[in-house]
């Protein structure tokens, strides 16, 4: 019989900030629309320009992200954030602009600069967009009070607030038990009782690792995972130090982190076809028990959960640990995976933020986030069937929290895709090189471009 475990927010307050995304690469639109109801009703919006959009019958308010697909989960949200919306909107079209995977990013950016971007914009790029004018203020909504303590600073710019994290993910191992308890293995408390496992896995035909490294995303989160335990159980403030000078990333953590990411791929612990395989791909032989690991986000048992319901696959009895290091310390960072925020040259300001009000109330964020995500809003109640998510809840409460190295509040772009873009090429046979060096060059190029959190 499965338990409910049901997650208050406050549960989450003392964890700190990495980032975090999923998806494959398939582009949707879509577009529903109200019935104009036979009666009118009563106007309730907060300002005349609400009142305007609340009734025009051609109005569309469009919504932009790269994770609202055609799963269930997803289409679930969409109907409820829907016909929440229409309470107060009846006569309003919703435009799902859904742009699965990394492009949406880089499409985004060029809507935004070219003054054609949605109405209300899902990111993981918040303060950078709200510094460059792109973003409307949102530091006076009436569930600005509530957005978590610590995505706060991830969320603003110079004192003012231009989105929140709806979503908050932690990063770490997921493991099959049975093939687990087959091999004679148990999660690991040591580094190196780490690499014995994946050997014993390996000496058994199995693949320890299952990853999906054509989606360059999933290789930026396995480096921040073993990142987490490496660097910042020594020195929490790592990332801080790279920014001030202090440290360098050709120094002795980045080195570690890289050099544990090797051993990995040297030892042959991943699945062959990494390079070519995607997340979706990965996550498809996770769920097939081809493989006894997969690193990944809290995400992973509620999307196992919905294929098993939707496509048909076995189910897996999984569990989760943080990766430790050579000591056995471990550390878990965790911060905001979906964001939402409101165009700044929105036509539509009113019912932009009301629709932002709307997805971060509890109707509507607890149906988001069911069985995949932890709520960025305090006082949100989520409930999580998967008992794999007690697991993640455990690890998080017996490890270290930190701020995620992966963070692109933190590394310049160039720099963190140099670093990821060297292992790769480990992994396909070839050397490391300087590429630590170059990150660093490319790192002081591009420091300009970095809207470090205050400390």
């Amino acid at each position: 019989m499965k338990k409910n475990l049901v997650v208050s927010i406050t549960t989450l307050m003392a964890v700190s900030l990495t980032l975090a995304a999923c998806g494959n690469s398939t582009s949707t639109s879509e577009s529903t629309s109200s019935t104009a109801p036979t009666q009118s009703a009563a106007p309730s919006p907060a300002s005349s320009t609400a009142a305007k959009d609340a009734n025009n019958d051609n109005y569309t308010l469009k919504v932009s992200s790269w994770f609202l697909d055609d799963t269930s989960q997803s289409t679930n949200f969409k109907q409820v954030a829907e016909k929440k919306f229409k309470e107060k909107y009846p006569n309003v079209k919703i435009q799902w602009d859904t742009l699965v995977g990394e492009k949406y990013m880089d499409k985004l950016k060029a809507d935004l600069t070219a003054g054609s971007a949605a109405d209300v914009i899902w990111s993981q790029n918040v303060a950078q967009f709200g510094k460059a004018g792109y973003l409307a203020d949102l530091s006076n909504e009436p569930w600005a009070a509530n957005v978590l303590d610590a995505t706060r600073p991830l969320e603003s710019f110079d004192g003012k607030l231009y989105g929140a994290a709806a979503t908050v993910s932690v990063n770490g191992v997921f493991y099959n038990k049975k093939i687990f308890s087959d091999a004679g293995v148990q999660p690991p408390k040591t580094w190196d009782d780490f690499i014995a496992i994946n050997e014993k896995l390996k000496a058994k035909k199995v693949t320890p690792i299952i990853a999906g490294f054509k989606d360059a995303w999933t290789i930026g989160l396995t480096l921040g995972v073993i990142a987490d335990s490496a660097i910042e159980v020594a020195n929490p403030n790592y990332l801080f130090d790279i920014y001030n000078g202090k440290a360098k990333l050709t120094g002795p953590e980045m080195t570690a982190t890289t050099d544990a990411f090797l051993q990995l791929a040297k030892g042959g612990y991943f699945n062959k076809d990494a390079l070519t395989l995607d997340w979706p791909g990965s996550l498809a032989a996770f769920e097939q028990g081809k493989a006894a690991m997969i690193i990944q986000g809290n995400w992973v048992p509620g999307m196992m959960d919905g294929d098993v319901k939707d496509k048909g696959m076995p189910k897996q009895d999984v569990g989760f640990f943080a990766v430790p290091n050579k000591d056995g310390k471990s550390a878990l960072s965790a911060g905001p995976d979906h964001s939402i925020s409101v165009n700044a040259k929105t036509p539509h300001m009113q019912a932009a933020k009301d629709f932002v009000a709307m997805v971060l109330s509890q109707d509507v964020l607890s149906v988001h986030i069911k069985d995949v995500a932890f709520p960025g809003i305090k006082n949100i109640k989520g409930d999580f069937a998967n008992p794999a998510m007690s697991d993640v809840m455990n690890a998080m409460n017996t490890s270290a929290s930190v701020i995620g190295v992966n963070s692109s509040n933190f590394l310049a772009s160039s720099a963190w895709t140099g670093i990821q873009n060297g292992v790769l090429k480990v992994i396909g046979g070839g050397d490391f090189g300087d590429t630590l060096t170059v990150a660093q060059q490319n790192y002081d190029k591009d420091k300009g471009t970095i809207v470090i959190p205050k400390q």
